[in-house]
């Protein structure tokens, strides 16, 4: 992926993009996605199976940035990946079809929030404001 093409599903899309997902197995089914909102928003959700057939977050965190292109590097720093190795995610037909075993572990929700209420799950930096 490049800022261009990046830019260009922005502008032609109506919906955000998700361009990470991360299987977070030391919780169980627990998924961590990122999502371009706009030019300058992020969208952080984190998610199990039930949500994403529901098409929202257990906990969704929205982050907005000066401009695009810090933006788009603080997501690389967030991610450890360089904006070329992102790609754009789809529904996967296996979390409909019962196909993934990682999409069918039971979440534990409970030791997610523990962590993040304690400050031990890691979020994106350089944002202007948080909220969620």
């Amino acid at each position: 992926m490049t800022k261009a093409e990046l830019s260009s599903w922005l502008k032609l899309s109506k919906v955000s993009l998700t361009i990470d997902r991360l299987h977070l197995k030391q919780y169980g089914g627990i998924f961590r996605e990122i999502n371009i909102i706009n030019p300058v928003r992020l969208r952080l959700d984190f998610l199990d199976k039930n949500c994403k057939l529901m098409n929202e977050g257990e906990l969704s965190i929205y982050f907005d940035f000066d401009s695009y292109d810090t933006m788009i590097m603080e997501i690389e720093n967030y991610t450890n990946k360089n904006i070329r190795h992102w790609k754009r995610y789809f529904t996967d037909p296996e979390i409909f079809n019962n196909e993934s075993d990682d999409w069918n572990e039971k979440a534990d929700w409970k030791s997610f929030l523990d962590d993040f209420h304690n400050g031990l799950i890691p979020l994106p930096s350089g944002f202007v404001r948080m909220q969620g």
